[in-house]
């Protein structure tokens, strides 16, 4: 059996002076429980003083505890000294309970406890059915496997004993039967009465606590008539009034809800849009802000070249334009004809002069190139054949050969390519 040692102080703390032999050992063995309390206590500590050390230890109320020694009962008054005991000795009390203890419980019985419920719970869901597993046996020093078909029924099967492995600390119990038990034949004859399951009423009459009553006028009683109050009935209301009342009312309050619900998703439409709104701003700033950011820095790459790639850029930029006019990279020419339209944006508008080593070829290209792209823009239609020729009747020489009039084709397509806007274009 357990012993716990007890955590709160005596009944009666030891003086000064007081020694250990002046003490007795008690052991409280409580009822029902496997686990046992014990702490010294005075000679002439009463049961009374006891059984308040044990309501301080567990929370009960003292007249919950009853002790007793050898079977029996003991009373409050009885002091420890006369249970035939010295000091430095120790004696056992018996503790029976009225009420259950809150005793502490440890972690493997809580561990047991839960898988008890588990199991339990396991074999309610089973039910009838039916599992089969498998069994590993030793069989002349071989190990065989068996198929064992197990019938899982709602009957508590009795334990028959086992017996335990020294090496492993398995457990094997012996098998019972699996089959239910037999059912019992039916012989026809009515176990119940009916008579045996009616239940009889009788009604009884009781006086009311409070007794009511009601005063008449007569001879020699007067009751005044000035408080008196006269009701008159109103008009009947049928159930179909009622029930039209009611109708009426819930029309209002679902069409006040209805309201109310269209109103929070007109609202929240007009903060989405208004959202949206700010958002295609902001995001048409910034654009603009990286697209003069990236034409000031190619800007500034042409006219102060700096690294090596600015120098390639130019040499690139001077050696795809040879003097034959022929446009080699229709992107640079695209670029310049950008770069001069947002000058000429920034100034008013205006003419444009382009000033060109070569005033025949390049300069004649390059105009070509310009106005068939502003005529693209304002009227969605690209006639290269009828632009070199009014190109041509102004500057005699121009766009004389093929290629030349092939590259201004090119450098065009390559615009349309480049704009979404122009993507189902067609020449």
């Amino acid at each position: 059996m357990a012993t716990v040692e007890a955590s709160v102080p005596s009944a009666e703390p030891q003086e000064e002076g007081e020694s250990t032999e002046d003490k007795v050992e008690v052991v409280f063995a409580i009822e029902n429980s496997s686990e046992d309390v014990k702490d010294l206590f005075s000679l002439s500590d009463s049961v009374q003083k006891l059984k308040e050390y044990l309501s301080q230890k567990f929370g009960n109320s003292s007249d919950t505890f009853i002790l007793s020694l050898d079977g029996e009962t003991l009373s409050n008054n009885a002091t420890v000294d006369q249970f035939g005991v010295v000091g430095g000795s120790s004696i056992e009390l018996q503790v029976k309970i009225l009420t259950p203890l809150a005793l502490p419980v440890s972690k493997e019985e809580e561990e047991e406890e839960k898988l008890k419920k588990e199991k339990e719970r396991e074999e309610e869901e089973l039910g009838y059915d039916e599992r089969i597993f498998t069994v590993q046996v030793r069989l002349a020093q071989e190990m065989k496997e068996l198929l064992v078909k197990m019938e899982k029924a709602r009957i508590k099967k009795p334990f028959l004993g086992g017996y335990r492995d020294k090496q492993t600390g398995q457990e094997y119990h012996h098998a019972s039967a699996q089959t239910l038990p037999r059912r019992k034949p039916d012989t026809g004859i009515a176990m119940f009465e009916r008579d045996t399951q009616t239940v009889f009423t009788r009604n009884c009459y009781q006086q009311v606590m409070v007794d009511a009553a009601t005063q008449m006028n007569q001879t020699g009683c007067y009751i005044t008539s000035v408080t008196d109050k006269i009701k008159i009935p109103g008009p009947y209301e049928t159930a179909d009034e009622y029930h039209g009342k009611i109708l009426k009312k819930i029309i209002i309050l679902q069409s006040h809800w209805r309201r109310w619900l269209a109103t929070k998703y007109v609202n929240a439409v007009r903060e989405e849009k208004l959202m949206r709104e700010l958002w295609e701003r902001e995001e048409a700033l910034r654009k603009q802000r990286e697209r003069e950011a990236r034409r000031k820095a190619e800007f500034e790459r042409r006219m102060n070249p700096r690294t090596k790639k600015d120098f390639d850029l130019l040499y690139h930029a001077l050696e795809n334009w040879p003097q034959d006019g022929v446009v080699r990279e229709p992107h640079t020419v695209l670029q310049v004809i950008d770069d001069v339209i947002h000058r000429q944006q920034k100034i008013g508008g205006g003419p444009v002069v382009v000033h060109c080593s070569d005033t025949v070829s390049r300069s004649g290209v390059y105009c070509s190139v310009s106005i068939g792209l502003e005529q693209c823009k304002a009227e969605g239609v690209v006639d290269v054949f009828q632009v070199t020729k009014a190109v041509r009747r102004s500057k005699p020489g121009a766009v004389t050969t093929l290629e030349q009039y092939t590259s201004i084709y090119d450098v065009i397509d390559t615009y349309l390519q480049m704009n979404e806007t122009y993507g189902n274009f067609q020449f």
